[in-house]
């Protein structure tokens, strides 16, 4: 766990710092700039580049970290390994994009009854898709070089930068709309640019050719793995995160209601960033443990990550719930945001148990049972598709938010229940029940507690209470050793100071 601890804490401060200027953008900038349906339609366009972007990569980001392994080496520069990935991504791109040009005219057909800004802005997302996967291949490249901090800051803080200042210039009349989209493209460009450049000063910018590695059996082998991962990306994004778009294409408020549904979905996934940091570091150690058939650490990993992202997970739905109601008295316009209350407290319990079941998604996508992960994945997508359709038409998004919250729970369940009859693993213990005791037994306690008639002093007093009485409970029990270890190796630092 050493590699995974340091990167993760990393990652985890970087992925913090992206929450804070998240927050900051999502609750006072986007709201005090952008209607909800200029909001809707910047979010419309970003997820639809991240709902084609399995479509491009044609799984190329999971096999270059199940597969790095197979032609890490130095001295060769890693037997053109990079290459190959790029060369597969940019190809997939031109048949992408050749293929939008033959069908663009149904693909605007079907929102000719819809917004005017649809029409306008759809074609912008073919290029932006494009850049977005030929970042995602780098993404990878890193994570298999066990480098993900540098990286994280690419990800998370260039268009949490881009994107609050271009509402600003938006709502002053410096840019029009289309100089907003216009600058979404430039800011993923800007970030692909930043990864080469951070691929070259490590010394690992090999695009040279070599194929000498790509025999037959191995192309054979990355081929079947790769066409499972196609249809697990693809399924994965329609699984958890084509809310958005089905939002902004069949509820009645259409933009206006992908806008309000967005805010209140980034106040919960607030909730994943520090699993998204153990997931990515994990990812290349269980493919390298899989192939040592080194299962204690796999299990070893599986408990810790489970407990310790749990912690924090716990810590920030009772935080955020507790708040909610001030939250939304404190951002501007925040009463026609209001209407994602509810959203917030189904995404978030959503997100919660799927941070709790851990890495099951790294154990099985790098073991031999890759294709019952893969193939899971096809019928939830299918389920998803078919609860939005049921739920956004009779709750709109309320009906979303219940469509994803069904939808985790029951691809985690099913993913748990595999590996622990397949591999005897599960990830929970008596700690976990603790846990969710003491969230509830603390979220109680701050709920009678009179508070004040200011909602941002509110918000400060519930943060100070819940974060002491919290933190005072989780180090109290002993929940997790890791974070124990925390406070203990700070008072050793300060002593020999």
């Amino acid at each position: 766990m050493g590699v995974i601890k340091r990167q993760g804490i990393k990652q985890s401060v970087v992925a913090y710092v992206g929450a804070i200027l998240g927050l900051v953008n999502i609750l006072i900038i986007y709201p005090f700039a952008w209607t909800p349906e200029e909001l809707g339609l910047v979010r419309f366009i970003i997820d639809s580049a991240i709902l084609f972007n399995p479509l491009v990569l044609l799984g190329l980001t999971q096999v270059a970290i199940r597969y790095f392994p197979n032609f890490q080496d130095e001295e060769n520069k890693h037997n053109g390994f990079l290459f190959f990935l790029v060369a597969g991504v940019f190809c997939s791109f031109l048949l992408f994009s050749g293929l939008y040009w033959i069908f663009q005219d149904q693909v605007l057909q079907l929102y000719a009854h819809k917004s005017p800004l649809f029409q306008k802005y759809i074609p912008y997302i073919v290029p932006i898709t494009g850049i977005m996967a030929i970042g995602s291949i780098f993404t990878a490249y890193c994570t298999s070089l066990k480098r993900i901090a540098i990286p994280s800051i690419f990800n998370l803080l260039y268009i949490k930068i881009a994107l609050p200042s271009l509402a600003l210039a938006y709502y002053f009349d410096f840019i029009g709309i289309n100089a907003v989209v216009w600058g979404i493209l430039a800011s993923y460009t800007l970030r692909l640019l930043s990864y080469l450049v951070y691929v070259k000063n490590l010394g690992q910018l090999h695009l040279k050719p070599d194929f000498r590695k790509f025999d037959g059996d191995i192309l054979k082998e990355m081929g079947i793995f790769a066409g499972y991962t196609i249809l697990g990306g693809i399924s994965s994004i329609l699984a958890t995160q084509i809310d958005t778009v089905m939002v902004a294409s069949i509820s009645k408020g259409q933009l206006e209601s992908a806008g309000i549904y967005s805010i209140a979905m980034y106040m919960a996934n607030v909730i994943l960033i520090p699993a998204r940091a153990i997931w990515t570091i994990s990812s290349p150690i269980i493919a390298n443990a899989w192939k040592n058939d080194n299962v204690q650490e796999i299990q070893k990993i599986y408990t810790k990550a489970s407990i310790n992202v749990l912690v924090v997970g716990v810590l920030l739905l009772v935080g955020i719930w507790s708040c909610i109601d001030d939250l939304f008295l404190v951002i501007p316009n925040g009463e026609k945001f209001k209407a994602g209350k509810y959203v917030v407290l189904l995404l978030g319990i959503g997100q919660l148990f799927n941070v709790a079941t851990s890495v099951n998604n790294q154990i099985l996508m790098y073991s031999k049972h890759f294709r019952f992960h893969f193939l899971t994945l096809i019928i939830l997508a299918v389920f998803n598709i078919g609860c939005n359709l049921l739920f956004i038409p009779q709750f709109e998004i309320i009906g979303a938010a219940l469509a994803t919250l069904c939808s985790l729970f029951l691809f985690n369940i099913i993913k748990l229940v595999f590996i622990r009859y397949k591999m005897d693993m599960q990830p929970f213990s008596w700690k976990t029940l603790q846990l969710l005791l003491i969230g509830g037994i603390i979220y109680t306690l701050v709920y009678f507690i009179p508070m004040t008639a200011y909602p941002l002093l509110n918000i400060i007093i519930k943060a100070v209470l819940i974060t002491s009485l919290y933190g005072v409970a989780v180090l109290g029990f002993k929940i997790s050793p890791d974070i124990n270890k925390i406070p203990q190796q700070i008072l050793k630092r300060l002593r020999k100071k």
